[in-house]
């Protein structure tokens, strides 16, 4: 409390002063007494040594209390190398402005790189907003807690950062998953003298577009890559491959969506309520009836919400008695015809182009 730091210290000062007087009336005796002259230099000194750290404890505590003007001592001078305790101009400028408080627990293991820049950052957001605070949840320690913030706000990961903006009746709130604070490229096999980058963490940037959306009344799109068919893989991050979409993943995280993958197996009873959006980029396999009456349930709305699919199809071929010859994919293409899109395995190809179709 900003009025109690300055009573307090109007206390201090204004005592000293006291002493400091009564110092003052008892110099004219300094002469003719050896015993109070003694007196007046061991308080002289005294006073000194009291004010010097009066001083210096007044402006320490100042520099964790917002006072309007005074507000220079309340800063975050960072003199280190990699400006750890810098954040950008246009994040300052978010916080300043920031009218509702935002609640980020940390659910993060301990003594960790990761743990500990995220900590730092989110010291360094309340140095510029007072409507900014955390805690840190273990798992191990507070497992009751943990317990409470997932069921109320159905936490999708046991790692990451849970956002909650807005006051207690109404909170809003979203969940930053922990491969999302950071990024390590990855080397790239055809050129291994390349240099692959540096580590990253982005926890600032994920914190900010989580508080923009929350703040306007938004949540991230969630698109989820199905894998276990053959599809592109999402963790084939090489240049060039028509293996994978790693790099495409990679990308669109960069947007605001909130991206993850899910496997379409004999297991699979539901979609998760969190993909607005699936994609199956190019099976090459039939999903099994299981899934395919998950992703039937998915589109029509069955448990909760119509969702949307993007299907990217190829004519897969397999090899049969010494022969070519289309994969059929049946109920796949059962499901489609369902909401009126007929598949044909038919593939345009242009006989002056060498290199292999693809899509």
């Amino acid at each position: 409390n900003p009025n109690t730091v300055l009573l307090c210290a109007a206390l201090l000062f204004g005592g000293l002063a006291l002493m400091f007087g009564s110092v003052m009336l008892a110099k004219n005796f300094e002469k003719s007494s050896v015993g109070l002259r003694r007196l007046l230099y061991g308080t002289n000194a005294f006073l000194t040594g009291m004010l010097l750290l009066t001083v210096l404890g007044v402006v320490n505590v100042l520099a964790y209390v917002p006072m309007g003007k005074l507000d220079f001592f309340n800063r975050t001078f960072d003199f280190t190398a990699s400006g750890l305790y810098s954040i950008s101009e246009s994040t300052q400028n978010f916080l300043s402005n920031l009218k509702e408080p935002v609640k980020v627990y940390v659910l993060l293991p301990g003594n960790n790189l990761i743990t500990v820049e995220t900590e730092t950052l989110l010291e360094t957001f309340k140095t510029h907003s007072k409507n900014i605070t955390w805690s840190s949840v273990s798992r191990d320690l507070d497992a009751q807690e943990l317990a409470k913030l997932q069921e109320k706000y159905q936490i999708p990961d046991s790692l990451g950062l849970l956002v909650v903006y807005g006051n207690d009746q109404k909170p809003v709130y979203d969940f930053i998953k922990y491969p999302d604070l950071y990024s390590i490229p990855q080397q790239d096999p055809r050129n291994p003298n390349a240099d692959s980058g540096s580590f990253q963490f982005l926890g600032e940037a994920q914190l900010i577009k989580t508080m923009t959306f929350l703040s306007e009344g938004k949540s991230q799109t969630g698109v989820f890559f199905t894998q276990g068919n053959g599809e592109l893989s999402i963790d084939d991050k090489n240049p060039g491959s028509v293996a994978g979409i790693g790099a495409l993943y990679d990308e669109t995280a960069k947007g605001n969506f909130k991206l993850d993958k899910i496997t379409l197996d004999r297991n699979t009873k539901k979609i998760p309520q969190e993909a607005d959006v699936l994609v199956m980029a190019r099976p090459k396999f039939d999903p099994p009836p299981q899934a395919i009456d998950a992703l039937r349930n998915y589109l029509r709305g069955t448990d909760g919400k119509k969702g949307h699919l993007l299907l990217l199809l190829d004519v897969e071929v397999e090899q049969l008695a010494g022969k070519k010859q289309v994969i059929p994919m049946p109920n796949l293409k059962v499901l489609l015809r369902e909401f009126q899109v007929d598949v044909a395995d038919d593939q345009i190809y242009n006989p002056l182009n060498e290199r292999k179709p693809s899509i």
